[in-house]
């Protein structure tokens, strides 16, 4: 039954759904940016839609320069916008982007 997305992710316990889509956005951050980047500057915004799971994986050059706070904010304006069916333009706000985007 669990091989059923619809069905597992209504079985599925969300704090585990979260844990595994953190594991996922990790595990993408490790194969597609941190060895791909200069002087360790990378970020990587992690939508996983199933597990309605956002994630903002940076760098340690990057993350020591941002504050929690911004992180959170620019996850809570993806989910927002995500949930009106505008992600590009929570993707495009979030990388500051916004007004360059072509709706």
């Amino acid at each position: 039954l669990l091989h059923l997305p619809p069905l597992r992710y209504r079985i599925v316990p969300a704090g585990v759904r979260e844990r595994e889509a953190s594991r996922m956005a990790a595990l993408q951050f490790a194969a597609l940016v941190h060895q791909r980047t200069h002087n360790r500057a990378g970020v990587l915004i992690f939508v996983s839609r199933a597990e309605r799971h956002i994630e903002i994986v940076a760098d340690r050059a990057v993350a020591e320069h941002v504050h929690e706070s911004a992180w959170q904010a620019a996850v809570a304006d993806i989910g927002a916008r995500g949930r009106q069916g505008k992600l590009a333009e929570g993707l495009a706000g979030a990388l500051g982007l916004e007004g360059l985007l072509a709706v």
